[in-house]
């Protein structure tokens, strides 16, 4: 199981740059008004916009993917914990130090991206994304886990964000 695919602005050498990723993500899951208003609100220029919106219209140097290592740079982005990585994976680490154990709530689910989006611009406090998003993917892995019966096997970078291993962990027993 993986996300489901979006397309990535400047390929896989943006890594490092959170709010391009969540730009990117914006572009394949929300309407041309919607990526505008997260272009404006990650500080996006009007010309780097229109560049940007173009180079996505005609996917001139972007790669597809389903990486959730975006997904994390681009909720990071969104709710102003980071704008520009150091190094790979310094949003989830970023995310993680804003969980909140007390929060159990969780976005509606991994299945509408476009809607989890839409929240978190929408939700100004970060400990509150933060913990929704753990706590949705956290619920995710459970759902898959019982809709299979099979052992669960987490794999990838984001798997190294020790919070959300852990809420693995204790929901699956």
């Amino acid at each position: 199981y993986h996300l489901p695919e979006f397309w990535l602005l400047g390929g896989e050498g943006m890594a490092k740059q959170p709010r391009k990723s969540a730009l990117s993500i914006a572009l394949s899951f929300l309407n041309e008004k919607e990526s505008y208003d997260v272009a404006k609100k990650l500080g996006f220029f009007d010309d780097e916009i229109c560049i940007l919106f173009d180079a996505f219209a005609k996917k001139t140097n972007c790669v597809k993917s389903t990486s959730m290592g975006r997904l994390f740079d681009a909720v990071a982005a969104l709710c102003g914990i980071v704008k520009e990585d150091c190094y790979e994976g310094e949003s989830g680490l970023m995310i993680e130090s804003f969980y909140d154990v007390s929060i159990e709530d969780s976005f509606d689910g991994l299945s509408d991206i476009g809607s989890i989006l839409r929240e978190v611009v929408n939700t100004k406090n970060q400990s509150i994304v933060a913990s929704k998003f753990i706590n949705t993917l956290t619920d995710y892995v459970k759902e898959l886990s019982k809709k299979h019966q099979l052992p669960i096997f987490c794999s990838g970078g984001v798997f190294q964000n020790a919070t959300l291993v852990a809420r693995i962990r204790a929901k699956l027993g």
